[in-house]
């Protein structure tokens, strides 16, 4: 199974942090990676995104709309197993699926912590805001993933 996991876009300052929309900066940057995303899958023969899962917060739901609309996977639903506060287990429940390729949108820590866990590297720099990696998942265990793609932050280049 691929999985890619997504740290929603910039976000700005709200009164609560569950309310915290993403920055007019963060929306063109993610428009930008995610179209980028898009054809790399496509040039790679990767196949497209299957199943969208994204936290109930403001700024992972205004990600996962652009996400949604760029990569137009089959289901899209809120996961409150994908909030600031989940864990590795939490997720792991999530990615025993049927599914080809899914893309889950989710916050700082978790998103860094799960991918240096599943491909057994905690030298890998964290994911920026709009930063993404994707992985080939055999099991979702410490080293149960090989990185096929690893994009930090939202910058895309050739490479």
């Amino acid at each position: 199974m691929i999985v890619t996991i997504w740290r929603h876009a910039e976000a700005g300052i709200a009164a609560s942090d569950a309310f915290r929309p993403i920055t007019p900066k963060g929306r063109e940057a993610l428009q930008v990676s995610g179209s980028h995303f898009v054809r790399w899958l496509e040039k790679a023969s990767i196949g497209s995104v299957t199943s969208l899962l994204y936290s109930p917060y403001l700024r992972t739901r205004e990600s996962a709309e652009i996400l949604r609309a760029l990569c137009h996977p089959a289901h899209a639903l809120v996961e409150k197993r994908l909030a600031p506060d989940s864990n590795f287990d939490d997720v792991a429940q999530l990615v025993v699926t049927e599914e080809r390729h899914l893309l889950l949108v989710s916050h700082h820590l978790l998103v860094s912590a799960l991918v240096a866990f599943w491909c057994d590297d905690p030298t890998l720099a964290p994911l920026s805001p709009g930063g993404f990696a994707t992985v080939g998942l055999l099991c979702p265990e410490r080293g149960g993933a090989e990185l096929m793609q690893y994009r930090p932050d939202a910058v895309w280049s050739a490479t």
